[in-house]
């Protein structure tokens, strides 16, 4: 059963009442690590050759669908005209 805010829509500055009590110490409470944050990698993902090759592959894969299709239809329809 879903508990409904005290407040609805009345007074919304009082939302942090309407949390439990395990959920607003646990956002309370600040945090004991800190996070350091990694260098930023400067190196690229991809090299434009390697960029170009899977993107080719790509082009290839969605080609051979196409024609698998057109085959596939082309099969059944002359199956259909007999």
């Amino acid at each position: 059963m879903v508990m409904r805010n005290r407040n609805d829509g009345a007074d919304a500055r009082r939302w942090w009442d309407d949390l439990p009590p395990r959920v607003r110490t646990r956002v309370a409470s600040p945090e004991t690590e800190t996070h350091e944050q990694p260098a930023p990698d400067t190196e690229r993902l991809f090299s434009p050759g390697e960029l170009v090759r899977d993107l080719s592959r790509l082009a290839l894969l969605f080609f051979v669908i196409v024609v698998a299709n057109m085959l596939f239809l082309v099969l059944v329809l002359a199956l259909l005209h007999t």
